[in-house]
């Protein structure tokens, strides 16, 4: 745990080291300025992204709720349609065991 934050700790220095913008050291108030507002619309992106984030979220939730609504539909169908094929094969087979029951009854 001690080195991972040694690690955090060297490449935050080398960053602001690397990257002046970021060193919020700096003497002059244009710098200090310049710093403020860079972090300032990087935060305004951050939540703008998050924003957009969360109106898709809700856009897919919604899409799976329609799609789970539709496909509990689909199940309550097709078993819909099994039961009548069931219907309809008991009563073929009915009317085969009938025709043939005449048949015999006529030989």
């Amino acid at each position: 745990m001690k080195k991972i934050i040694i690690i955090a700790m060297f490449f935050s220095f080398s960053f602001s080291y690397i990257c002046p913008i970021h060193n919020f050291e700096s003497n002059s108030f244009s710098q200090k300025a310049t710093t403020s507002s860079v972090i300032q619309n990087h935060n305004q992106k951050i939540r703008n992204s998050l924003q957009n984030l969360i109106k898709k979220e809700k856009e897919l939730q919604k899409r799976l709720k329609k799609k789970l609504e539709l496909s509990k539909k689909l199940e309550v169908l097709y078993k819909n349609i099994l039961l009548e094929k069931k219907k309809q094969v008991f009563i073929l087979d009915k009317i085969q065991k009938q025709s043939a029951y005449e048949i015999l009854k006529e030989k």
